[in-house]
């Protein structure tokens, strides 16, 4: 079972904190982290700029390759459907995340997070990962 490495988790809380938004992800392999994103509060109706879309498109563009076995996605709050769609199907190992959507559901639109993830036994998902952190950036930045 592969265990999250919590320097990365810590580091997508740190990245999310600077720019004063609870949505950020990291994308690595072992320790190694290739790129990090955020999803501005601003531009939360905007499906195209979640923080897991855009770090895997960077490493794409980092690694010229469209197949991420042996990656790790880490994401500060639970990622929407279609994000781990993307991740299901860029391979990825693993994806841990915060913070839940039912914590979401608490601070934005009910209707919005109102899903549940398949179970698939291609990849391992994870949550909980360093979830204090991850629910006080929730609080802070969307009170």
């Amino acid at each position: 079972m592969l265990k999250p490495d919590l320097s990365i988790m810590q580091l997508a809380i740190d990245k999310a904190s600077q720019k004063k938004t609870p949505f950020a992800a990291a994308i690595a392999s072992g320790d190694q982290v290739y790129a990090t994103a955020v999803h501005p509060i601003s531009s939360l109706n905007d499906t195209a700029s979640h923080a897991e879309k855009k770090v895997l498109e960077e490493l794409g563009s980092l690694i010229h390759i469209t197949e991420y076995s042996g990656f790790s996605l880490y994401s500060t709050c639970e990622p929407c459907p279609a994000c781990l769609n993307t991740a299901k199907q860029s391979k990825v190992n693993a994806i841990f995340f915060g913070c839940s959507r039912e914590f979401l559901s608490r601070f934005l639109d009910q209707n919005r997070f109102e899903y549940s993830f398949p179970s698939s036994p291609t990849i391992v998902t994870q949550g909980g990962v360093l979830e204090e952190p991850c629910k006080e950036l929730v609080k802070k930045l969307l009170h």
